[in-house]
């Protein structure tokens, strides 16, 4: 059985509807906003 990830160290997602992507991420995935450009 393979070994799972223990951290991510960087990702880059693009939405045309960032609030709601948002709002899914927080929700459902538990993710934190660390920057927005």
């Amino acid at each position: 059985m393979p070994t799972p990830p223990r951290l991510v160290l960087e990702t880059s997602l693009y939405a045309d509807d960032l609030a709601a992507a948002k709002q899914f991420y927080d929700k459902v995935l538990g993710l934190d906003v660390v920057l927005r450009t």
